[in-house]
């Protein structure tokens, strides 16, 4: 059966068909039967074959047509929400590192653009790039519950779990003193078992005329910036990893874009 794109050579073709077959009948009768099917067999390849090709020449168009519609468009992303990471993460903990349980391999290319957070208690500028996630899912720009925000990208870690890159919280005020405190007596129990890098050391530095105290967390892998208040603890953890070189730039930045609650409230009672 020959079919055309356009939906019409079947009926066509029959019509074509049924009219040869009166002329093979109308001709056998008068040059004799075997005469007749010869040449009805040849004005029938003769229809036949210019058919054929215009079909064929279709058909490809319709091909190419269908390939270039396919290598153009880029499939949608499913958003996933926090509690969808949330559930990854509680999943995988202590898992493999298996690039299908996010839908393809997670990308941590820099941020690109910031987005504006806030809270009960400061507004910031958070990091952010749209490209984040993976071929099958993207992610949300944050998690946040009342006292924390996880944010950046969604990967595997250490011990393959499943999270965001970097996390903030908000807990009890620590004068500077105790958390340096803290810092060296955690630094000084890991050298009995390690050395302890240098990084691992606390430095202080002053970011947008905060006090703050950073250092790595080396057996957790985590750099560690922390930001003491009158009113609270402000604490910045990120994982470590080699494709961020720019961590403490990140960290930095943002904690240049913290605009504290408090600080207005004080400023309005007085």
């Amino acid at each position: 059966m020959w079919i055309s794109v356009d939906g019409r050579t079947p009926l066509l073709l029959k019509i074509l068909i049924d009219g040869l077959f009166e002329v093979y009948k109308w001709f056998g009768m008068i040059i004799g039967m075997k005469k007749a099917y010869i040449a009805f067999v040849v004005l029938l390849v003769g229809c036949m074959v210019p058919a054929i090709d215009q079909d064929a020449v279709m058909s490809k168009e319709t091909s190419s047509s269908i390939a270039r519609s396919f290598a153009s468009s880029k499939p949608a992303r499913f958003p996933l929400s926090a509690l969808d990471v949330f559930s990854l993460h509680m999943e995988n903990t202590f898992g493999r590192c298996d690039k299908h349980a996010l839908g393809g391999e997670p990308s941590l290319a820099p941020p690109t653009e910031t987005v504006p957070f806030e809270n009960g208690y400061l507004s910031m500028q958070i990091p952010n790039n749209p490209e984040w996630g993976t071929e099958s899912y993207s992610f949300p720009v944050y998690q946040k519950t009342n006292n924390s925000v996880h944010f950046g990208p969604v990967a595997f870690w250490k011990e393959c779990n499943i999270d965001f890159a970097w996390f903030l919280y908000r807990e009890s005020p620590k004068t500077f003193e105790v958390i340096l405190k803290e810092i060296q007596e955690k630094n000084y129990l890991s050298s009995f078992y390690a050395d302890v890098p240098a990084n691992a050391e606390p430095s202080v530095t002053t970011i947008n005329g905060q006090t703050v105290v950073f250092h790595e967390d080396f057996p957790e892998c985590i750099i560690r910036y922390y930001v003491p208040r009158q009113d609270a603890l402000y604490g910045i953890d990120m994982k470590c990893n080699d494709e961020y070189p720019d961590q403490h730039g990140i960290a930095q930045r943002l904690i240049e874009s913290m605009v504290f609650k408090s600080d207005s409230s004080s400023a309005s009672a007085k």
